[in-house]
């Protein structure tokens, strides 16, 4: 099953990839979507 599902996550054909600038925030219903992110860095002078 997580074999089917992986590629299911890694088709290109449905895959959205957003970019986004200090501030900004995305809001997602984990209930209703598949989804998984590349990693990322903290900011090293912004907030904990």
């Amino acid at each position: 099953m997580w074999d089917a599902l992986s590629k299911i996550l890694n088709d290109q054909k449905i895959r959205v990839n957003l970019n986004f600038e200090p501030g900004q925030i995305q809001w997602i219903n984990n209930d209703s979507i598949g989804h998984r992110r590349t990693s990322y860095l903290d900011d090293p002078n912004g907030s904990p």
